[in-house]
Protein backbone atom coordinates (compact mmCIF):
# COMPACT_ATOMS: atom_id res chain seq x y z
CA UNK A 1 0.00 0.00 0.00
CA UNK A 2 1.36 3.58 -0.63
CA UNK A 3 2.26 5.70 1.83
CA UNK A 4 0.84 9.15 1.88
CA UNK A 5 3.36 10.69 3.60
CA UNK A 6 5.73 9.83 0.55
CA UNK A 7 4.83 11.42 -2.74
CA UNK A 8 7.57 8.43 -4.85
CA UNK A 9 4.77 6.05 -3.82
CA UNK A 10 1.56 7.32 -5.24
CA UNK A 11 0.91 4.44 -7.87
CA UNK A 12 0.87 5.52 -11.65
CA UNK A 13 -2.79 5.19 -12.10
CA UNK A 14 -3.31 8.20 -9.19
CA UNK A 15 -0.67 10.43 -10.49
CA UNK A 16 -1.13 14.54 -12.59
CA UNK A 17 0.92 14.31 -15.36
CA UNK A 18 0.94 17.27 -17.72
CA UNK A 19 2.80 17.70 -21.20
CA UNK A 20 3.71 21.28 -21.22
CA UNK A 21 4.84 24.34 -18.77
CA UNK A 22 2.32 26.52 -17.70
CA UNK A 23 3.92 30.42 -17.65
CA UNK A 24 1.91 31.70 -14.44
CA UNK A 25 2.71 35.21 -14.82
CA UNK A 26 0.31 36.72 -17.16
CA UNK A 27 -2.54 34.29 -15.16
CA UNK A 28 -4.91 37.11 -13.04
CA UNK A 29 -7.24 34.16 -11.79
CA UNK A 30 -7.09 30.40 -10.64
CA UNK A 31 -9.54 27.49 -10.82
CA UNK A 32 -10.09 24.67 -8.43
CA UNK A 33 -11.56 21.38 -9.56
CA UNK A 34 -14.22 20.91 -7.17
CA UNK A 35 -15.99 18.03 -8.71
CA UNK A 36 -14.02 14.84 -7.78
CA UNK A 37 -12.35 14.12 -11.08
CA UNK A 38 -8.75 14.75 -10.36
CA UNK A 39 -8.11 14.41 -6.43
CA UNK A 40 -11.12 13.44 -3.44
CA UNK A 41 -11.39 16.90 -1.42
CA UNK A 42 -12.44 17.35 2.19
CA UNK A 43 -14.90 19.46 1.18
CA UNK A 44 -16.27 20.54 4.79
CA UNK A 45 -12.29 21.17 5.45
CA UNK A 46 -11.91 23.12 2.68
CA UNK A 47 -14.74 25.64 2.57
CA UNK A 48 -14.28 26.37 5.82
CA UNK A 49 -10.71 27.50 4.78
CA UNK A 50 -11.97 29.43 1.98
CA UNK A 51 -14.48 31.24 3.91
CA UNK A 52 -12.31 32.37 7.04
CA UNK A 53 -9.19 33.38 4.38
CA UNK A 54 -11.70 35.59 2.44
CA UNK A 55 -13.38 36.90 5.56
CA UNK A 56 -10.07 37.85 6.54
CA UNK A 57 -9.35 39.83 3.83
CA UNK A 58 -13.11 41.35 3.69
CA UNK A 59 -11.96 42.51 7.40
CA UNK A 60 -9.02 43.56 6.14
CA UNK A 61 -10.74 45.84 3.75
CA UNK A 62 -12.53 47.46 5.97
CA UNK A 63 -15.94 45.17 4.84
CA UNK A 64 -18.66 44.69 8.12
CA UNK A 65 -18.50 40.90 7.82
CA UNK A 66 -16.38 40.39 11.48
CA UNK A 67 -20.51 38.88 13.09
CA UNK A 68 -20.72 36.60 10.23
CA UNK A 69 -19.94 33.03 10.92
CA UNK A 70 -18.97 29.93 8.82
CA UNK A 71 -22.48 27.94 8.51
CA UNK A 72 -21.75 24.37 6.59
CA UNK A 73 -24.96 22.87 5.97
CA UNK A 74 -26.07 26.29 3.86
CA UNK A 75 -25.31 25.99 0.09
CA UNK A 76 -21.88 26.55 -1.34
CA UNK A 77 -21.46 27.56 -4.76
CA UNK A 78 -18.99 29.67 -6.47
CA UNK A 79 -18.44 33.79 -5.52
CA UNK A 80 -16.39 35.85 -7.92
CA UNK A 81 -15.47 39.11 -6.39
CA UNK A 82 -13.81 42.08 -9.42
CA UNK A 83 -11.01 43.63 -7.28
CA UNK A 84 -10.99 46.03 -9.72
CA UNK A 85 -14.87 47.50 -10.05
CA UNK A 86 -15.99 46.28 -6.79
CA UNK A 87 -19.18 43.65 -8.37
CA UNK A 88 -19.64 39.95 -6.29
CA UNK A 89 -21.35 37.59 -8.50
Amino acid sequence: MANASDPTSVPPERKVYANRTLNLRSIAAVGYDMDYTLIHYRVDHWERQAYGHIRRHLLDDGWPVAYLEFEPDLVTRGLVIDTELGNIV
